[in-house]
């Protein structure tokens, strides 16, 4: 299965991206660029997500570092997740290496 993502619009100011299928390093380029062009919050919803790639963990680790929210997380995938963020436990090489979105402390993208 290829990847696939869609953009969803949420009550209030949200922006939800669903990620579909084998989710890839070669992807996440992609999914910044689409995160980076909205100027609300924004969610990730992983439902539907079958595989990943670590740097693709790594990625959705450096996400909720920075405010967004991963929802519908696989039992899989959270653990896989929760396990990234506790092994770099500053955070700052996560963020610094897969994600360079400014975003403020309420979790709405610094425009």
């Amino acid at each position: 299965m290829t990847c696939k993502i869609e953009r969803l619009a949420s009550k209030g100011n949200m922006i939800m991206l669903r990620l579909c299928g084998w989710i890839q390093v070669e992807h996440v380029k992609t999914i910044r660029e689409l995160i980076e062009q909205e100027t609300g919050k924004v969610a990730l919803d992983l439902r539907e997500m079958t595989l990943v790639d670590r740097d693709v963990v790594n990625f959705l680790a450096a996400c909720e570092l920075k405010g967004i929210e991963l929802r519908n997380c696989p039992a899989f995938l959270r653990e896989w997740v929760t396990s990234e963020k506790a092994a770099d436990s500053r955070g700052a090489s996560l963020i610094n290496s897969c994600l360079s979105l400014p975003v403020s402390s309420t979790g709405d993208r610094v425009p």
